[in-house]
């Protein structure tokens, strides 16, 4: 991906989007392999980061929907025009990295949003789908002791973990 130099976050977070937007990846393959891995005792364990995110995963049962279903739900939960939403602005996850934005569109076609940072609205970043988090209402009831969340600084649109 190419960039300037001097080029802000924000640029470098759209420029890595509109990369990947392009890029098709063969679940089917992808899983298939895995689990041909799995049958003939290779090691299949992830470790660092992965090895978080494969702890927190649901279960999963050896098939994946289709393309069809998957974007049928993340069109259905999408955030909405004018809505508030925690953006990742950044391929870090350092606290800054994601900051408070508003959606001014979804594109269902490609899973992507174009978000304006609240602070800076003289431009839109398009982001994918899982950079772009709805905001609790509230509604959903106390949480968990350890429970990850994240809170904004204060006098900043920028979420740090809590």
């Amino acid at each position: 991906v190419s960039v300037r130099p001097e080029a802000p976050p924000s640029e470098l977070a759209v420029a890595v989007a509109r990369h990947f937007e392009s890029m098709e990846v063969d679940e089917e393959a992808v899983i298939g392999g895995f689990l041909s891995r799995l049958d003939s005792g290779q090691e299949v364990q992830p470790a660092g980061p992965a090895a978080d995110y494969a702890r927190s995963t649901a279960f999963f049962d050896g098939t994946a929907p289709d393309d069809a279903v998957r974007k049928r739900r993340r069109s259905k939960n999408a955030a909405r025009p004018g809505e508030q939403v925690a953006a990742k602005v950044t391929r870090t996850d350092e606290n800054g990295s994601w900051i408070l934005a508003r959606v001014q569109r979804f594109y269902a076609d490609t899973d992507t949003y174009d978000v304006q940072d609240e602070d800076d609205t003289s431009k839109l970043i398009r982001l994918p789908w899982n950079h772009v988090m709805t905001l609790s209402t509230g509604a959903e009831g106390g949480f968990n002791k350890g429970t990850r969340v994240m809170a904004i600084f204060p006098e900043t649109t920028s979420f740090y973990s809590a």
